[in-house]
């Protein structure tokens, strides 16, 4: 296994007038491989990036790309948008990177054989990505479908990259979607579909996609002597080893979580590899219809390097009139602070889940986590100094019956100050009730 870096890919440029209706040319960027490996989801931090590719306009992509056509390369082309009937990508890996691009499909959309279909850039600014898609998005057989966001401000909307789908997200075991939030300024990825239906061993994938370490509302704090802060967001980041680095604040809202996680601090130490975690993305879903979870949504803090402070768990919001599943995940856990000797930095805070059903059908054995990452040990864990736990916010009581197996956080529930049951058990859960609630058993 090489220790050292991998090179990145190259650059390609093809300007054209005509093209030959018989083409059949293959364009590959596809970094070498060193100590880091990109899956890219990554924040081109460490480990070898693809290479580029322009070419003069759309012609050369069309309603089917497979036998590696495209293989590891950011495109960019002399056009901002693509119209196509229906789109099938098989065995091809490439992510769309011209800054506002829309990509409209009539029909269906269909992510399969290990392909990988992005769509926008880290460094897009302002310039925020759109996809409409006029029937399904399917992802199976290890597909995977990446959308990277954009900035946004008050004075516009309040995300960075649009994907409305009229019919049914369908993700199937092995595959994944992967929203990314922007970096520095934190626009989320807005999802809009008749229906989602997540399998097993398949998902939504956020972890670490939030603000960039040292970055966000609650980013952790840096002291400069080490063992830094965690990031906060639905629960306080924890401060780090030798108190300097207070814990940071938690902000935003538990009923409508829209804010991506912070960063965890990063020591300033001249070590080239210090860096806080990243803050867990948002996982933002406006269903019209159900909502089936037998798989992952997760948007967890990112794992920082080298006596930093943890990430902060990020957001999951979905709306939607039934919610049901069996065996699934929602997932915003803080990260664990990174060690250095005996001592560490704080942990990152828990994120915020939020689910707005108006029906949810059940029992059901979701499981639902927003736990804090593991820092500096202080007294006790509900020492003020330790990172704190997330919310997870539910509009009825309806979920009553299955949150106590499997949950980790604190339950928001409007209207909920009272509960007298004949008898309570509670399996592997952590629960947190709100202030002056009266439970009666």
């Amino acid at each position: 296994d090489p220790s050292g870096g991998g090179g990145s890919g190259g650059r390609i440029a093809v300007t054209y007038s005509a093209l030959d209706a018989q083409y059949r040319v293959r364009f590959h960027g596809t970094p070498g491989r060193g100590g880091f490996t990109n899956n890219w989801d990554s924040r081109r931090s460490l480990a070898a990036e693809m290479g580029t590719l322009y070419l003069s306009d759309n012609r050369m992509l069309g309603p089917v790309l497979s036998g590696e056509q495209f293989r590891d390369v950011w495109l960019y082309m002399g056009t901002s948008s693509w119209s196509v009937g229906s789109l099938v990508v098989s065995n091809c890996a490439l992510t769309i990177a011209q800054k506002g691009f829309r990509l409209t499909v009539t029909n269906s959309v269909r992510v399969d054989r290990q392909a990988s279909l992005g769509i926008g850039t880290p460094d897009a600014g302002t310039n925020c990505p759109r996809v409409d898609i006029g029937q399904n998005l399917v992802l199976t057989n290890g597909g995977r479908f990446y959308v990277y966001a954009g900035g946004t401000n008050a004075a516009g909307p309040n995300y960075g990259a649009w994907v409305g789908v009229t019919g049914t997200i369908g993700i199937a075991a092995s595959s994944w979607l992967y929203p990314l939030c922007h970096g520095t300024n934190g626009g989320a990825v807005f999802f809009r579909a008749g229906g989602l239906v997540v399998s097993a061993n398949g998902g939504i994938n956020a972890d670490g996609k939030g603000f960039n370490n040292s970055r966000g509302p609650g980013k952790g704090t840096t002291a400069g002597s080490g063992w830094e802060g965690g990031g906060a967001y639905g629960g306080n980041g924890g401060e780090g080893y030798d108190h300097l680095a207070g814990g940071s604040r938690s902000y935003g809202s538990a009923a409508v979580p829209l804010l991506a996680g912070s960063g965890g601090g990063t020591w300033p130490s001249g070590q080239p590899r210090a860096r806080g975690g990243h803050g867990g993305g948002v996982i933002r879903m406006l269903v019209t219809n159900s909502v089936v979870l037998n798989g992952t949504l997760s948007a967890n803090g990112g794992t920082p390097v080298y006596a930093s402070g943890g990430g902060a768990g990020g957001a999951i919001y979905v709306q939607c009139k039934v919610f049901s599943g069996t065996g699934g995940a929602l997932l915003a856990e803080g990260a664990n602070a990174s060690p250095n000797g005996i001592s560490v930095g704080g942990g990152g805070g828990g994120g915020r889940v939020s689910i707005a059903y108006t029906n949810v059908t059940g029992p059901s054995t979701i499981r639902v986590s927003v736990r804090p990452g593991q820092g500096f040990s202080f007294v006790s864990p509900y020492d003020r100094r330790v990172a704190q736990i997330g919310t997870a916010f539910f509009p009825t009581t309806n979920i009553i019956p299955w949150v106590w197996n499997n949950f980790h956080g604190r339950l928001v529930i409007p209207g909920f100050t009272s509960w007298a049951p004949a008898s309570l058990t509670l399996t592997n859960t952590t629960i947190t009730l709100p202030d002056g609630f009266n439970l009666n058993v």
